[in-house]
């Protein structure tokens, strides 16, 4: 049922862009020299208000680019109904292919390794320092 809803979105949604790039571009091609901002709005009013009688106009004329553009909107339609529909992730679960949630990423040295932040040393230089702030001093008890 999901795949179908998406199917009719994006082909409702691609076909009228078709529509009126199709319509549009012969209107235009047609008054080349008296195009205004009005004639424009005018035009694509009169798309948007008779969808279906643009349609068989343009199927009437056999418009190549309108054929070629719905072709394209039902393959495509198809094709996101497919993909868009896929299994959602259970709680914590993460991508097999990503191993990481959301952006993160590991961090750069130049991020970790702040002046008087955090000091970089071998593992044994931190073993010592570890070891000596964990060691008890006289008078500390």
């Amino acid at each position: 049922m999901k795949r179908l809803i998406y199917f009719f979105i994006a082909f409702t949604f691609i076909t009228y862009l078709s529509l009126t790039v199709s319509a549009m571009l012969p209107l235009i091609a047609e008054n080349k020299t008296n195009l205004s901002a009005d004639f424009l709005q005018d035009g694509l009013i009169r798309i948007a208000a008779h969808p279906i009688n643009t349609i068989k106009l343009l199927i009437q004329t056999k418009n190549p680019l309108f054929i070629g553009l719905e072709s394209f909107a039902f393959v495509y339609s198809i094709i996101i109904s497919l993909k868009g529909v896929k299994r959602t992730k259970q709680g914590w679960e993460v991508d097999p292919h990503e191993q990481s949630h959301g952006s993160a990423r590991f961090a750069k040295p130049s991020e970790i390794f702040i002046k008087d932040e955090f000091i970089s040393g071998s593992k044994k230089q931190v073993f010592e320092e570890l070891k000596a702030s964990l060691a008890l001093k006289e008078g500390d008890i």
